[in-house]
């Protein structure tokens, strides 16, 4: 991903950037986040970009929000989802 970036960021300019990603910061992927995160950081490539949909997974705190931060992240949406039996019955993950 992070080749992708600066093939981006070198061939058409590109200032910012989205994930769409529902499970972009999760326990699975946090050290691939974190990983691409330094990388931004240590090679200059630091612009705005956003999450779209993440989950919570209780890994938004902290120095891992201060690394994202520091790696351009400035708006994060969070999927949420209802406890509610039925509402998850109805939405078919029940």
């Amino acid at each position: 991903v992070f080749a992708e970036l600066v093939r981006n960021v070198e061939r058409y300019k590109m200032r910012d950037f989205m994930f769409n990603d529902d499970s972009l910061i999760s326990r699975v992927t946090w050290d691939a986040m974190k990983e691409f995160c330094e990388l931004v950081i240590s090679h200059g490539y630091v612009m705005p970009w956003e999450i779209f949909n993440t989950r919570v997974d209780r890994l938004l705190v902290g120095d891992n929000v201060r690394l994202l931060k520091q790696a351009g992240l400035y708006v994060t949406t969070l999927g949420v989802e209802s406890f509610s039996a039925s509402v998850q019955k109805d939405m078919g993950k029940a």
